[in-house]
């Protein structure tokens, strides 16, 4: 959104929320951007100011605000919609944390070297040829008056900065002290007071509050159909309209009265432009600001617009909703209906609004009306919409402090997407399965989130997973299936790619480790991290639970179901048959005549072992060419069909065998997530996820390890940083229908290189390093080294080429590169 012909002018009048992102998208539409303000900083209301009254130019004070306030409503809503809050303990931030964000929002746009502070506006008018604005403004350090020219001008000044004041009978006979919430600053000369606070919006709740922990005795006064449904403090009592004032204290509505010290007046604001020349069409009536359309463009000098006036909103985003809104028509990019139509649309609004009893002073009001003007806003503009997720937090943070005014600032907010928050003290996650994945998860779900309350839940007796050694096979004590690990297992990837970033195996241990070495990491790791803490183990006691959770994150592997060919025979053939998941040791079958099918990295590992054992291994494979599995190990097409004594092989050769192990890999398989979890699971691809992890459908879920192919346990521990980053709402999640759209290109992407299926989730070639380095990207975390995913390429690669690959060891040079070294042979005694 780019201005045409010459650029156009903006006076942007306050640098406070509304000023700010004013600016902010003048900018962008490539506009010459001048914003004024009154005060030495930016902020607006949220800057703090001891003095009341008068500033040191005669000006009114503009800030009410008060020491010590925090926000009443979470950080979560109050940041603009592509620039939040950063991400910290508390949902309700004081008053300087405000400050500060705003501060690093006008250094991120570049607004600060357009803002004029110590600058106030005195008088805007039309130009003679009523085609531009006259802004006429005093430097008030120099004490001198400008005249300037401007195309638009957008009214940012704010309501909170001239209070309305009520009209009672006696007001001038009160002996006591009389005072706006305006010029409230503390609680601390209350001490000892009688109080009367009139007005039970939020200021007068909050007074109340506030003022009771200092004061003798504090009275609310209001004239709201239903009490406020909040808990006071037992010092505060509640009171209807106040009908006079005495020498003493008041009179109410229903005949009683008090004597007070203190009356403090919490009636709101007047919406005044004080800078504003009756010739720029605006009048302003009980704060009922018209003619204006949707509630901010000027319909009679249509190059002026009100940012902020409506209230009971998502105050930050609305304004920049509304800003974008005016940038739209006034760069050019859509044109304005004519005035006629405006005055038209604007009518029937009004016209609807006072047929639901509002009045004047409610003009601007939204409340329960605030999402259809969000969205009438952005659809009128087309332009992006204020997310769901915010509009349902407003509500329930509203309800909140309405019910418990004491507490409500305890809260937790976290956003999880677009659709979707999660409120706590403190997060909850359970994570399924102590593995490498499960391990590390729950070790970052700690780190990025201290107060969370993390459960892991393992169904075996230690940690591991599958690298948890047992002679057992089939099922446990329990009836659970056993881990897969044989017992001489050595890895077939490199180390460097088998620890944790911040856990990496010993230096000094060689390229491929034993599997008590990997076991020793995790256990070094758990304690490390003190993760015994957070695991749960309680099957034996044969006991079902039901819990509840914030989050799930599934990382029960994918090495425990089997995938068992069905060929013609197995039923009939006379040896023994088992899975690769029952191998245990290659010396069990000495002897024997076994045949392996499957040329993965199972079969090629278990086939050679077996070879120096047995008389005859034959490897059964559908590869194109043949596998490097050494010379005592034979290598055949597909299995036709199995015999009574052996197989018949697709090529017409029959073989005898004793035994035939099934390495044909595994199912994943998630057989505790119901079907209302939101993912399907089909050819062993779970749908639809976010970067192979989050649930899309109920993406408080998120499943860690299932891309293969990859440097594991650092590929597991940078998708639980992805994971948790949104989780624990530092970052927030696009919306549902953005992540279908990336998970269906992703899908049509792999189906194209044929990896479609079973290797759905396969990351083969440059799509490793790519994948680590988009998640990264997205997550604003750190990516994986390039030189991991080179070295892991190598090591598969020359797995295929030789079964002796791991008499090579691997050192890392630099983040791109490695050498490869082979190890020399041990010298034989003679």
């Amino acid at each position: 959104m780019v201005m045409e012909k010459t650029k156009r002018t903006f006076c942007v009048i306050g640098a406070g929320t509304a000023g700010l992102c004013a600016a902010r998208h003048a900018l962008q539409a490539g506009g010459i951007v001048t914003v004024f303000e009154m005060g030495k900083q930016l902020g607006g209301t949220w800057v703090f100011n001891e003095a009341t009254g008068k500033n040191e130019y005669g000006i009114d004070v503009h800030s009410s605000m008060y020491k010590g306030l925090k926000t009443n409503l979470p950080k979560e809503i109050m940041g603009y919609p592509d620039f939040p809050i950063p991400e910290q303990e508390s949902s309700y931030i004081p008053a300087e944390d405000m400050l500060t964000f705003f501060q690093q929002f006008a250094e991120s746009y570049g607004i600060l070297e357009h803002i004029r502070f110590s600058h106030y506006v005195v008088r805007v008018k039309p130009t003679i040829d009523e085609k531009g604005w006259e802004v006429i403004v005093r430097d008030c350090p120099n004490d001198q008056l400008l005249t300037l020219t401007f195309d638009y001008v957008l009214v940012c000044n704010g309501h909170y900065h001239t209070p309305n004041l009520p009209k009672y009978t006696g007001m001038s006979v009160f002996r006591g002290k009389q005072m706006h919430s305006h010029d409230y600053r503390s609680n601390e000369p209350f001490e000892g007071e009688t109080v009367l606070v009139i007005g039970a919006g939020p200021s007068g709740m909050d007074m109340a509050y506030e003022i009771s922990k200092k004061a003798i005795r504090v009275t609310l006064s209001h004239h709201l159909k239903d009490k406020p449904q909040t808990v006071f403090p037992s010092n505060v009592t509640l009171k209807p309209d106040v009908t006079r004032l005495t020498e003493t204290g008041v009179e109410y509505a229903d005949g009683t009265s008090e004597d007070f010290s203190v009356i403090c007046y919490s009636t709101g604001y007047k919406y005044t432009f004080p800078f504003l020349s009756v010739d720029c069409g605006i009048t302003v009536e009980e704060n009922y600001v018209q003619p204006l359309y949707k509630h901010c463009i000027n319909i009679r000098y249509p190059t002026m617009a009100f940012i902020g006036l409506p209230f009971y909103v998502c105050a930050a985003q609305m304004m920049d909703l509304q800003a974008r809104f005016c940038l739209k028509f006034f760069s050019g990019a859509k044109t304005l209906p004519t005035q006629e139509e405006m005055s038209a649309d604007t009518a029937a609004e009004m016209d609807e609004r006072w047929k639901r009893g509002l009045k004047k002073r409610q003009a601007h009001m939204m409340g329960p009306v605030e999402d259809r003007y969000y969205d009438d806003l952005a659809q009128t503009a087309e332009i992006d919409p204020i997310k769901p997720v915010i509009k349902k937090l407003h509500k329930i943070s509203a309800m909140r402090y309405s019910e418990d005014l004491v507490n409500f600032r305890n809260d937790k907010f976290r956003l999880v997407d677009d659709e979707t928050f999660v409120k706590a003290p403190a997060a909850t996650y359970c994570i399924i399965g102590a593995g490498p994945s499960g391990l590390c998860t729950a070790k970052q779900a700690l780190a990025l989130d201290s107060h969370a309350t993390v459960t892991v839940f393992e169904q075996s007796k230690q940690i591991g997973g599958l690298w948890a050694y047992t002679d057992d096979t089939g099922k446990d004590s329990n009836g659970l299936d056993i881990t897969c690990m044989y017992a001489n297992l050595r890895t077939n990837l490199v180390k460097q790619g088998m620890g944790y970033p911040d856990y990496p195996i010993d230096e000094q241990a060689p390229t491929f480790v034993t599997i008590s070495d990997v076991i020793k990491q995790l256990e070094g790791y758990v304690d490390k991290f003190q993760l015994k803490k957070v695991l749960v183990k309680d099957v034996a006691a044969n006991r079902y639970a039901m819990h509840q959770f914030d989050f799930v994150l599934v990382c029960n592997g994918h090495y425990s179901s089997r995938i068992i060919p069905s060929f013609p025979g197995r039923n009939i053939f006379r040896g023994q048959q088992l899975h690769s998941k029952d191998y245990r040791r290659e010396e069990n079958y000495r002897d024997q005549r076994v045949l392996v099918v499957g040329g993965g990295h199972s079969g090629m590992d278990i086939a050679p072992a077996i070879a120096l054992h047995a008389d005859k291994v034959v490897l059964s494979h559908r590869c194109n060419d043949p596998v490097h599995t050494g010379d005592r190990v034979v290598q055949k097409p597909e299995v036709l069909r199995l015999t009574q004594t052996g197989a018949e092989f697709v090529d017409g050769t029959r073989e005898e065998f004793d035994t035939i192990i099934y390495c044909t890999g595994y199912r994943y398989s998630t057989p505790f997530l119901s079907v209302d979890c939101g993912v399907s699971l089909e050819d062993n691809t779970i749908s639809p996820l976010y970067y192979h992890c989050i649930n899309i459908n109920q993406p408080t879920m998120a499943f860690i390890g299932l891309p293969f192919n990859a440097c594991l346990m650092l590929m597991m521990d940078l998708q639980a940083r992805f994971c948790l980053k949104f989780f624990t709402g530092q970052k927030q999640l696009p919306g549902k229908q953005q992540m279908l759209e990336w998970w269906q290109k992703d899908q049509q992407e792999r189906k194209e290189r044929g990896l479609s299926g079973k290797l759905s989730h396969m990351l083969a070639g440059d799509l490793q390093q790519r994948y680590y380095d988009d998640i990264a990207r997205i997550a604003e975390i750190e990516t994986l080294k390039p030189v991991l995913a080179k070295m892991h390429a190598d090591c598969i690669n020359s797995k295929k080429e030789d079964v002796n690959f791991r008499n090579f060891e691997y050192r890392i040079v630099d983040d791109e590169h490695f050498i490869k070294v082979q190890i020399p042979p041990t010298p034989t005694m003679s």
